[in-house]
């Protein structure tokens, strides 16, 4: 897979009813994406436009985590050696950043 367009992201209410998010928002030929909504569903849609903005961050936190598994895993035997237990929710944490970088790549990691 191609790597995506570099962050950072932004949303920019082009002020017709439609959230543009991109780079350069302000170049609708280049938007990663376009919202459109009724009025009345404007902030639905303004929160999906800023979660997509967010997206080349989010991957990035992702990639953070999931390459730290080792050094977890190290922490995890120095507290077992001791008899204490490790916390679960980190490496529930990690499974989760790698599931969501293999969607984002749309490949194994």
């Amino acid at each position: 897979m191609a790597d995506h367009s570099p962050g950072p992201w932004r949303v920019v209410d082009d002020s017709t009813g439609s959230y543009v998010v991109g780079r350069n928002p302000n170049f609708l030929k280049r938007a990663m994406a376009v919202f459109t909504s009724l009025p009345e569903d404007r902030a639905g849609r303004l929160a999906d436009a800023r979660l997509i903005a967010a997206a080349p961050d989010l991957l990035d936190a992702c990639e953070i985590l999931a390459r730290s598994e080792e050094d977890w895993q190290i922490v995890v035997q120095g507290l077992n050696a001791q008899g204490i237990a490790a916390p679960s929710g980190i490496a529930y944490a990690i499974e989760k950043a790698k599931a969501a970088i293999t969607k984002a790549y749309g490949t194994a990691t």
